[in-house]
């Protein structure tokens, strides 16, 4: 691993910068290819910040972390980057396990015979109370026939849809 250490209104002592070399050395088993780290230490009041640039293989990891003490900072900077890295593994084995559109086989696919006036299709969702101006305007808002509502002034199940006309019709059950 390649280390880039530089200090903004701090002095790096060696202890500082073995102690960084040696917690951020610990993360180059995780990463791939050779690794360049650019580390800024700085102080601004009573806060000790360090900042880290992490470029593995084409892979580029930034965090930053303060706290009172360098030497806590540079821990939890750490875990920060643990968390990173294992994040980006995980999202590239996924990538590389899933199937790819090339080795879908399309000719398989069997479809089941269907007769006229036979149900093939079941949707469910959640009924929202509201008034009828509300459910209006959610069906304005998209390209769908109806909608389905519990009306807040009755408190039964409407269905309002658009008529050919471009009006709205509500459709209220008599129970």
């Amino acid at each position: 691993m390649k280390y880039i250490i530089s200090g903004k209104n701090i002095e790096l002592t060696e202890a500082l910068k073995g102690y960084a070399e040696e917690k951020l050395g610990k993360l180059e088993k995780m990463l791939e290819g050779e690794v360049e780290a650019v580390i800024t230490m700085s102080t601004e009041r009573n806060l000790q910040i360090v900042e880290v640039k992490l470029n593995a293989s084409g892979d580029t990891y930034r965090a930053e972390c303060e706290d009172n003490d360098m030497y806590a900072a540079i821990d939890k900077l750490v875990d920060v980057f643990q968390g990173q890295i294992r994040k980006n593994k995980d999202k590239k084995d996924k990538m590389i396990k899933g199937e790819s559109i090339r080795e879908i086989d399309f000719t398989t696919k069997v479809e089941k015979e269907t007769t006229k006036g036979e149900i093939t299709k079941y949707i469910t969702y959640s009924l929202k109370p509201m008034g009828a101006e509300d459910a209006k305007a959610l069906l304005e808002n998209t390209n769908d026939v109806f909608f389905t509502f519990v009306n807040i002034d009755t408190n039964k199940v409407n269905v309002i849809y658009r008529t050919k006309d471009g009006n709205f019709g509500i459709v209220e059950p008599n129970i």
